[in-house]
């Protein structure tokens, strides 16, 4: 996941770069500061969030709101005035917050907001001839198998022939959890779990959980359960 702050003032850049770092409630993001929108403009389709300061000397923060209509980046507002707000509502942001109560409202804000994109997120795997894409929603089982990696979903399977199971994993949402060394599930898609055995949503496959996985597959079942 890949994050762009926009601001003319270095020092509320840095800041905002140290609260999501302090307050993130998932991993393996990257974060660029830009203090010229030029710059960033340039490189905007990098990116999945955007913390964007309206008053910018170079170009207006709105008018930069209205270039990125098209683009799929989740905006943040970030602002001295509650009287610019109004300007970018229904236009394609997903929450603001006023700078003199940053520190207050940033938790939450960054909380839901990181928290959205992880799940949510497409996933893409590449093979060696093609591109696969699933909604995350739609996969209930990941399995290394014959030197094969087969996605299990709810109306069949699909054989993504040789890729390792230890590239896929890297790049999966939080809610995928390699449960041994051949078979990641979806934490979304389990019915029930008995002992070290998992019965997975709309399949009659049973996982088997190795005994160093089964307390952070129990923790993960406890988020999801509070996260629906």
């Amino acid at each position: 996941m890949k994050i762009a702050i926009l601001d003319n003032d270095k020092y509320f850049c840095d800041k905002i770069k140290q609260l999501i770092i302090d307050n993130s409630y998932v991993s393996g993001f990257d974060i660029d500061m830009y203090e010229s929108p030029r710059i960033f403009l340039e490189n905007r389709n990098k990116y999945d969030i955007l913390f964007l300061e309206i008053d910018l000397s170079e170009i207006d923060g709105i008018d930069i709101v209205r270039k990125l209509k098209s683009n799929q980046i989740i905006i943040v507002v970030v602002t001295n005035s509650y009287d610019r707000i109004t300007e970018v509502i229904g236009i394609n942001v997903a929450g603001y917050i006023i700078k003199n109560q940053i520190d207050i409202e940033f938790k939450k804000i960054v909380k839901e907001i990181l928290e959205y994109v992880v799940i949510n997120k497409n996933i893409m795997i590449t093979t060696k001839n093609d591109i696969y894409c699933y909604e995350p929603a739609e996969i209930l089982l990941i399995e290394y198998i014959d030197r094969h990696l087969y996605v299990y979903k709810k109306n069949g399977y699909d054989d993504l022939g040789y890729i390792s199971i230890k590239d896929v994993i890297k790049t999966l949402p939080i809610q995928f959890v390699l449960v041994n060394k051949n078979q990641i599930i979806n934490i979304d898609k389990i019915a029930f779990m008995v002992g070290m055995n998992i019965k997975l949503k709309y399949s009659d496959m049973i996982v088997e959980v190795s005994r160093r996985k089964r307390r952070e597959v129990f923790e993960l079942m406890i988020r999801a359960i509070n996260r629906i």
